[in-house]
C-alpha cells in the first residue's frame, strides 16, 4: 500500500473552486488541517483554478493525472500531482482530486495496480448508513 502521509482526497465545487470536503482521517496536509481546507478554495493551495482543472480532465469520469504546484501553509511551493475526475455526488457535478506530493519516480505507486492507493472516501458515504 502507498504511503499516504502526504496525500489527501478533496471534493471541489467545479463552479466556485470551494473545497467541499477533505479526507478527515489525516491530521495535516502541507500545514493545513482538513477543517481549515474546507474553508478554503482550491486556488488558495494549488496554483490552478477549478476551471483549469476541469479543462485538463475534460468530461472524463475516469481518473486523469495532472501536475500541480501546492502552496504549503508556510508559503513554500511544492510540486505535486493529482489523480482527478468528475464525480456525481447527490446529483451534483463535483471534482474529485487525490493529491500527492512528488517523490522519486520509482517510489510513485500507480492506482490501477494498488487497490489500497486512495484514502478512505468516507465523505462520499451516506451519514445515515
Amino acid at each position: 500500500m502507498a504511503d499516504q502521509s502526504m496525500a489527501i482526497n478533496l471534493l471541489i465545487d467545479p463552479e466556485t473552486g470551494s473545497i467541499l470536503s477533505a479526507s478527515s482521517d489525516m491530521g495535516d496536509f502541507y500545514g493545513y488541517s482538513a477543517e481549515r481546507l474546507v474553508a478554503m478554495n482550491i486556488s488558495d493551495i494549488a496554483l490552478i483554478s477549478a476551471a483549469e482543472i476541469g479543462e485538463r480532465i475534460g468530461q472524463s469520469t475516469h481518473l486523469q493525472t495532472i501536475p500541480l504546484s501546492i502552496r504549503r501553509a508556510s508559503g513554500e511551493i511544492r510540486p505535486a500531482r493529482a489523480y482527478a475526475s468528475r464525480i456525481l455526488v447527490d446529483g451534483a457535478n463535483q471534482l474529485f482530486l487525490c493529491v500527492f506530493e512528488h517523490g522519486p519516480a520509482d517510489a510513485q505507486p500507480h492506482p490501477a495496480s494498488d487497490a489500497g492507493y486512495f484514502l478512505d472516501l468516507g465523505f462520499l458515504r451516506d451519514p445515515q448508513s
